[in-house]
């Protein structure tokens, strides 16, 4: 029988036993949650061009620019995982300094929330009216551009020091005011859009059907990403020496990934609450039928009266007015939050919502 080899002692690093344990566990374990949630959209990713191909080319080059750099991004997260677990193994002192996937992966992943957080702000524009829209246009201007101003400034300063146990002196004034602005940004989405659906109620059973679904949606969406920043934003304060605040935020960029996938996705979704139940019918001043008239083209409201026809019966159950504000675009035509489109029927007076 052969004799059991002599256990060797520990190899020597520039870090405790505690500290590794601190600072690549979490890298672990956070890396491990980028690549499922990555997972996941590249499912929704998969769903939306199987289900959406009458979007516009504009949309669809969005959402394939946004998986492409999802897809860089994790590719950078693993070459970083591979880099501390695998490849320091052998080269302990390397152990305390940077590696260019890390700090690249935190630039693409501030890229990626504000080309998100921009589709949103994009999103309430169309939704609201007034003041609100200037208002909102302002704010979300100072928000999303100072995230993406105070992420890169930390991502050049990090290349400048190199070592990850120098960062923690670039915690005050570039991480913590980034994650701040962003938990602000987060809030003032959910709050607004449940407001603006809220707003758009009318009587119509259905519709308000269609708005609390909406509304529940919005609030799902948003919670969760704004749960974890403002946990990135404690750890950040809590333990500003640890890099946990870094690497969640390899998380939270796939949490935005998703977030903006689900809401292309819920649409049609939406459209079946709406479908079971009631068919619209919008209503359209005439067509002019002579030559003089027809030169000065149809006149419209500014209100599109819709009257809900009860499936069982045939008959019209009642009827209520379509608010401008519930109404925002998506390419080139115009939908409905949920994705209602409004198309043109064989008669030239009467329009029927495709729901």
């Amino acid at each position: 029988m052969s004799a059991i080899p002599p256990l060797l002692p520990d190899r020597p690093t520039p870090l405790t036993q505690a500290m590794y344990s601190d600072i690549y566990g979490g890298s672990l374990l956070c890396g491990i949650f980028t690549v499922l949630l990555y997972g996941v959209s590249l499912l929704q990713t998969y769903m939306y061009f199987l289900r959406y191909q009458q979007d516009h080319i504009a949309m669809k080059s969005l959402v394939f620019g946004v998986w492409t750099v999802a897809t860089l991004h994790t590719a950078l997260v693993c070459h970083t995982m591979y880099h501390y677990l695998i490849l320091c193994y052998i080269d302990p002192l390397a152990l305390i300094n940077g590696v260019w996937s890390i700090y690249t992966s935190v630039a693409v992943g501030i890229v990626i929330c504000f080309i998100v957080q921009s589709f949103f702000a994009k999103m309430l524009w169309h939704l609201t009216n007034g003041w609100l829209k200037i208002m909102l246009a302002l704010t979300y201007a100072i928000l999303i551009v100072g995230q993406l101003v105070f992420g890169l400034l930390f991502v050049i300063k990090a290349i400048e020091l190199w070592q990850l146990t120098k960062l923690s002196v670039l915690v005050d004034w570039t991480l913590a005011p980034m994650c701040i602005l962003r938990v602000v940004s987060d809030t003032l989405t959910a709050v607004t859009l449940s407001y603006v659906l809220y707003d758009s109620r009318s009587g119509a059973k259905q519709t308000m059907k269609l708005i609390k679904a909406l509304v529940i949606y919005a609030m799902e969406r948003f919670i969760l990403t704004t749960l974890v920043v403002i946990s990135q934003t404690t750890v950040l304060y809590a333990k500003p020496q640890s890099i946990w605040a870094l690497v969640i935020e390899e998380v939270t960029v796939h949490l935005y990934i998703n977030s903006f996938l689900a809401t292309l996705n819920a649409r049609n979704h939406l459209r079946k609450i709406a479908h079971g139940e009631v068919t619209y019918t919008v209503s359209m001043p005439s067509f002019a039928r002579n030559t003089a008239q027809s030169k000065s083209g149809p006149t419209t409201d500014t209100e599109l009266e819709v009257s809900v026809i009860s499936p069982s019966t045939g008959r019209t159950a009642e009827s209520h007015s379509t608010p401008d504000n519930l109404t925002h675009e998506l390419g080139d035509s115009q939908y409905q939050f949920g994705g209602v489109k409004v198309v043109k029927t064989m008669s030239n007076s009467s329009f029927n919502t495709e729901i």
